[in-house]
């Protein structure tokens, strides 16, 4: 397993999410970044720095969409958010 613990989000353009490809409702978003801030927290021994939030939202995903996703993480202490551009022209890197 590899040390850095990511929790990728995906919101889609019409406003619906998906934590890890599991599509989630709005009312439940917070309540499972939580636990899965938990869930990490006990696999690793380790503390909640070492956890990242991807977020991958649609480009026409509303400004809203995104606001209320970073929010509810912060609000469950998950302060490591990045963006994961979903821009067609950008080739995938190889790693």
């Amino acid at each position: 397993s590899s040390s850095v613990k990511e929790i990728r989000i995906a919101i889609s353009k019409d406003g619906k999410y998906a934590i890890n490809g599991n599509v989630t409702d709005t009312k439940d978003l917070g309540q499972k970044l939580e636990s899965l801030k938990n869930q990490a927290i006990q696999a690793n021994q380790a503390d909640v720095n070492g956890l990242r939030v991807v977020i991958a939202a649609d480009a026409k995903a509303s400004h809203q969409a995104v606001m209320q996703v970073l929010e509810l993480a912060s609000l469950a202490g998950l302060s490591q958010i990045v963006f994961a551009t979903q821009d067609t022209q950008v080739s995938p890197k190889k790693r």
